[in-house]
């Protein structure tokens, strides 16, 4: 009995070091091969449009060394993809910290952005995420879950939920090595409770490992589509157009090939199909109402999504 009773007390401490190994585990963000989509209100459209971030080179500010974060307005590989560099970001992996150089906004000093070395009760500031320097962004900690968080992997990961001291509207929650509900990085000049960013979904190494792929045509994208849509000569006319859009492939088979638009925010409006089409195809969009849309297109092996198509009836 005595052999047993230690027996067991050795496999429980054995567990206890384990979960304590576990629970202490930090997932910083990835650096390589990581694309965050996140659709964000443009007041110009007055819609969502959708972007797609990423971490590319090496900078040095103030001798220390920052990663580029970029912002892309299509899928990465596209020829026409704008790369616009947004933000710097430095991520201190020791202290469980991540800063940011707000570049979109003209800064050249790091602030905090995330803070993950945190308990339930303590109060935080996160400047980075301060668009308007009133201190919107002083939170208290409520309750950061351990591994409450499925990826789709599988896998677990620590999730925080904050409250705002200042702005009760402001209550980011936060997953370990993913972001906020909104957006992994700064994005905002300005904060507007009613208008909100979304981050539809985080891919790494080819891998969708957080949020839904559906109905959210950038988050389901292969990187290197470009070459292979630029190999079929995929061609479209008018764009503006207002009754007809011409979608002609140069060199593809009699095969059906199935069209949809997707709204900004990843919306269907329309899709449809053509049976044996000898690679020209007209497509009525006199019913979609004025606005942008991406197109994809998908037959066989062909799996693409198209630059924006702006409707003007």
């Amino acid at each position: 009995m005595m052999k047993n009773a230690i027996r067991a007390l050795l496999t429980l401490n054995v567990l206890i070091v384990s979960i304590s190994i576990h629970a202490q585990q930090y997932h910083p963000f990835p650096e390589e091969n990581a694309y965050w989509t996140v659709a964000e209100f443009d007041w110009q459209i007055w819609d969502y449009e959708t972007y797609i971030y990423t971490i590319k080179g090496d900078t040095t500010v103030n001798h220390k060394a920052y990663k580029k974060v970029y912002q892309l307005n299509d899928i990465p590989n596209n020829q026409d993809t704008l790369w616009k560099l947004h933000n710097l970001m430095r991520q201190d992996v020791e202290n469980k910290k991540i800063y940011f150089i707000r570049y979109y906004q003209g800064e050249t000093r790091e602030k905090l952005g995330y803070d993950f070395d945190v308990v339930v009760g303590d109060t935080v500031y996160l400047p980075a995420f301060d668009y308007a320097n009133t201190g919107d962004s002083i939170f208290k900690v409520i309750d950061p879950g351990f591994d409450s968080t499925l990826l789709n992997t599988g896998k677990y990961r620590k999730n925080y939920f904050y409250s705002s001291v200042i702005n009760s509207g402001l209550d980011p929650y936060v997953v370990e090595g993913i972001g906020t509900q909104r957006t992994a990085f700064p994005n905002l000049y300005f904060y507007d409770p009613f208008h909100q960013s979304m981050l539809y979904c985080l891919r790494v190494n080819g891998e969708h490992i957080f949020g839904d792929t559906l109905p959210y045509p950038l988050c389901d994208f292969t990187v290197n589509i470009d070459e292979y849509t630029n190999k079929q000569g995929i061609s479209i006319s008018p764009n503006p157009c207002s009754d007809y859009l011409l979608v002609t492939i140069a060199g593809q088979p009699p095969v059906e090939m199935t069209f949809k638009f997707y709204s900004l925010h990843g919306i269907i409006f329309h899709q449809l199909k053509f049976n044996n089409a000898n690679g020209e195809y007209k497509i009525d969009v006199s019913g979609l109402p004025n606005g942008f849309y991406i197109l994809s297109i998908k037959s066989g092996k062909l799996n693409c999504f198209h630059k924006k198509i702006f409707i003007q009836h």
